[in-house]
């Protein structure tokens, strides 16, 4: 699993030097969020100075990959939001200008993004971190307890990230907000990732909780899209010098769909982990009450 991923971020590095493929900075991402999730889901069977070496250059390396992957969502997003819906001419036309104005940043924050990344990229602390990877990918430097069965090693790691997404949702209250089930998101990715290490050393059960995390964080990741991008435009249309008229009745316009939109995927996550935890009961893992 190791391997695989430090595969994926290597073979995009070109397409993420190039600056063009959004999808190349999106894959390099995943493999940094995946081989983050892996170290601390294999930690118990891996020597701790082999983790700590990659630790913190993997988070540094991520975040300068989600600078540019978030202004590319971002500006896919609201490209997309204006292509729909009946409007009249009016609407239409400030519509026109605001996401010119708003994608006009976006181009601008991306480029000064990609430069940090870059300039990241062609470093030798970027470099030592390919090294050190593939050097644990190879033959990872592994303590006594990995002599154990891999169900037997897997499954307690892994039930602590169920058990953390559990206790999050079980401290909502009943109308929670988007911060609060941001942070859903970020518990029920790690379980994801981390069921997906021990699905195949698992009962069916954890194959099931993997398919329905997935979907769950599909659901929160298209509400923090949303929070992120009314956010981002709210911070725009306060800007001084105060814009044309004309853009900023546009700018509401995008907000006002950004909300729609957002109340719609809301409406969905409670389902999406109620199935989740129907295959958590079924490992055993789920509270009860």
């Amino acid at each position: 699993m190791l391997a695989d991923d430090v595969a994926r971020l290597v073979e995009n590095d070109p397409g993420v030097r190039h600056g063009v493929d959004p999808e190349a900075v999106h894959q390099a991402r995943v493999a940094t969020r995946r081989l983050r999730s892996q170290l601390r889901t294999f930690r118990p069977a891996l020597k701790n100075k082999a983790v700590r070496r990659v630790a913190g250059p993997l988070r540094s390396l991520a975040g300068m990959l989600g600078a540019v992957r978030d202004a590319d969502v971002l500006a896919e997003r609201l490209a997309t939001d204006v292509t729909g819906g009946d409007r009249g001419a009016g609407e239409e036309d400030a519509i026109g200008l605001a996401l010119s104005v708003a994608l006009s940043r976006l181009r601008s924050e991306r480029d000064t993004a990609f430069e940090a990344l870059l300039s990241e990229m062609d470093g030798e602390g970027y470099h030592s971190l390919l090294v050190a990877l593939s050097s644990l990918a190879k033959a990872p430097p592994t303590t006594s307890a990995a002599r154990r069965p891999a169900g037997e090693l897997l499954e307690p790691p892994v039930r602590r990230t169920w058990a953390k997404l559990e206790q999050e949702v079980a401290t909502l209250p009943p109308v929670p907000s988007d911060s609060q089930l941001h942070r859903v998101r970020i518990r029920a990715k790690r379980a994801r990732y981390a069921a997906q290490a021990a699905a195949a050393f698992s009962p069916e059960a954890c194959g099931l909780l993997v398919k329905h995390l997935t979907k769950l964080q599909d659901v929160l990741g298209a509400l923090n899209d949303g929070s992120r991008a009314v956010a981002w435009l709210e911070h725009l249309r306060a800007e001084p010098p105060s814009a044309a008229e004309t853009v900023l009745s546009g700018i509401d316009v995008l907000i006002a769909r950004e909300r729609a939109a957002m109340a719609t995927v809301r409406a969905e996550w409670h389902e999406r982990y109620s199935r989740a935890r129907e295959a958590a009961l079924q490992l055993g893992w789920a509270a009860t009450g």
